[in-house]
């Protein structure tokens, strides 16, 4: 009987079980007491989704274990390539990107899902030859894609994909 058990990167939900199960295992066995992984550790480590092996994975815990100051592994301690996996750039500076939108946080949240759909569905319908198309680009009916479409009547276009809302 063959089991696939798909790569780390792609169970990103489970980086926290088996990166506080190697960190301690390997606490323990240097004799470093309980240690913890700071939180901005842990985010480190999920966006990078994980090295391509278990083995990979377990020394860079490891690493970590090894270096930790006396309670806590910080990010700083993380190897070269996972620490560059964490790539956040501020809005102002980041180059418009096609397939993207930057929706503001600081605003009430049916003002931003509602810019959301309207940039959704005008790509969505530039991208395609007719509503049917577009809607089942969105994984709509023709009915829904009509409910969500009086925005777009009105007139009240979205700003092309890349910019940032107000």
């Amino acid at each position: 009987m063959r089991l696939h058990i798909p790569p780390l990167r792609e169970r990103r939900v489970e980086i926290p079980a088996f990166a506080n199960h190697y960190l301690q295992k390997f606490a323990t066995e240097m004799g470093r007491g309980d240690l913890s992984l700071a939180e901005e550790t842990m985010e480190y480590l999920i966006l990078y989704g994980g090295p391509a092996t278990s083995g990979r994975f377990a020394n860079e815990m490891r690493r970590l274990a090894a270096l930790a100051e006396p309670a806590r592994a910080d990010a700083e301690h993380l190897s070269a390539d996972i620490a560059a996996s964490r790539r956040t750039v501020p809005a102002s500076e980041r180059p418009p990107v096609p397939s993207e939108i930057l929706v503001r946080i600081d605003q009430p949240l049916g003002a931003a899902v509602q810019h959301l759909e309207r940039a959704m569905l005008s790509a969505a319908l530039a991208r395609t030859s007719g509503v049917d198309e577009a809607a089942k680009l969105l994984g709509l009916s023709r009915k829904g894609l009509y409910l969500k479409t009086p925005p777009l009547r009105d007139g009240n276009r979205p700003p092309k994909s890349g910019t940032e809302v107000a």
